[in-house]
This record gives C-alpha cells, structure tokens and sequence, in this order.
C-alpha cells in the first residue's frame, strides 16, 4: 500500500492511471483504491486520523460500551416540589422530597 505525502501525489497517480487503463470499469476501481490509500495515509486528507488523541479517546470509550460500563453519574438526586401559594407568602418555596 502506498502512502501518500499530499493530495498532488494522487493527482499524478490518478492522471497516470487515467491515462495508460482503457478498461472504464477497471480505470474507476483502480482510481478508487489510489483514492482510499490518500484518504487514510495523507496528512492533507480530511479522513486521516493522525490525532492520536482522538484515536485514543475513541478507543476507550469502545471498550467502556464494551464492558458494560455505565457512563451514567450516580450519586444523590434532589427533587424540588412546587408548594402551592396558598400555604405559604412566597410563591416558591424549594425543600428537597423525602
């Protein structure tokens, strides 16, 4: 597999292709493997994951779906209630739910 360097180098390839294949079908599968070598090895290639922390933080994130982990916060919810005006002067009064 080749590695690309900048998008020029698949343009040169491309063209060399284009120019040598007369076969439409075969032209376009070989156009298109060249394609996807640039897209995963060239460092202009919107496609290459050349962030490695990127990569890394992806991975985990896999593995903790993976192993069931829940990515949920646990701890203690407090429930405020709305207290009709009625019994109290204010309009809100914000006591947690026992």
């Amino acid at each position: 597999m080749k590695t690309y360097n900048d998008r020029y180098e698949l343009k040169d390839d491309v063209d060399f292709i284009m120019g040598i294949v007369t076969d439409v079908t075969k032209r376009d599968e070989l156009v298109y493997q060249l394609f996807e070598q640039w897209m995963y090895t060239s460092p202009d290639s919107p496609f290459n994951d050349y962030n490695q922390e990127d990569v890394m933080c992806a991975h985990s994130l896999v593995e903790i779906n993976r192993n069931g982990i829940s990515s949920e916060w646990e701890g203690t919810h407090v429930v405020f209630e709305d207290i009709s005006p009625k019994k109290t002067k204010t309009r809100y009064n914000l006591r947690s739910r026992k």
